[in-house]
Parts: C-alpha cells; structure tokens; sequence
C-alpha cells in the first residue's frame, strides 16, 4: 500500500474493532484510518493471540493509533463501539482489572503524543468496516453459525 500525504491541518478520524470468537478465543482486531473527505487512507486486519474480547478492542486502539502516530497524523477523532474502552481510555471509569491496566496505559500514552484527539463510543451499525476487518482477521466471518435446535417449520401453502 502505498503511504498517503498526511496534511498536519487536517483532521482524520479512526474506526477501531476488536472481536474475540469465543470470548476468549481467536482475537482479530481492525481499525480503518479516513481523511476529511472521508477516503480510506490506512487500513488494518490482524489476528492477535486468543484473547477476551475488551483486550481485542485496546490492541486495536493501540495498533490503529501507532499507525496513525507513524503516518504523520497529528488530529484525529477516533471511534470505538466498546464503551468501556472509551470511558477507561477517557478516565470516566476506573480500570479495574489488572489485566487491562497496561492496555489503558499505553493507549493514554499513545494519545497523548497526537496534538489534538478525540475518542467517542459509536454504535456498533456505525463501525461496519472495523468490525469486517476484526473478525475477518480472527476467522469469525468464515464459521458456520450454529444449527437452530428443534423442528423446521413448515412452509405455509
């Protein structure tokens, strides 16, 4: 992929996704970088080790904005459906269990190197193409559902 012009004036805004099968189980993440004119500029689909689903949804975070930081984007809007991600990252919320600490540490970290940053929830229908690259990454896309138990029904005449 070729590297795009970054305009330091510019504002970009960032869809991450984390997604863990199982929970836990195969984790992929995903996150898609877009310019003013809202084109794809950078994009990204990764599968992680097995993991829970919320720290699906930090790497994700943490990778999209390590490629933002490395592309040259200094303001950027980022988008996450994970509400408990955004209020942590955001310090409404406490982090609690020690396990996500690090994650919540070093996505902090992250911001804080951008010159201007926001981080709000979406809803999930908003965050399509992060979540298809999630669980493309992570083989979710590909499972057969599940067998519904019980009889068919029968069609109606």
């Amino acid at each position: 992929m070729a590297v795009p012009k970054i305009r330091e004036e510019e504002y970009y805004t960032m869809y991450t996704d984390g997604s863990a099968v199982t929970n836990p189980g195969a984790a992929g993440i995903g996150y898609v970088i877009k310019n003013m004119k809202n084109t794809n500029i950078y994009s990204n689909s990764l599968k992680i080790k097995d993991g829970i689903n919320t720290c699906a949804e930090y790497a994700a975070l943490i990778s999209g904005l390590k490629s933002a930081i490395n592309l040259g984007i200094k303001r950027i809007q980022v988008f996450s459906d994970s509400s408990l991600i955004v209020s942590q990252v955001d310090g409404q919320w406490m982090v609690d269990e020690n396990s996500l600490i690090l994650y919540c540490n070093e996505s902090q970290h992250l911001l804080e190197k951008l010159q201007l940053v926001t981080i709000e929830w979406i809803q999930r229908d908003y965050n399509k193409e992060a979540d298809y690259l999630a669980r493309l990454a992570n083989g979710d896309l590909f499972r057969t559902p599940p067998r519904k138990r019980g009889r068919p029904k029968k069609k109606k005449q």
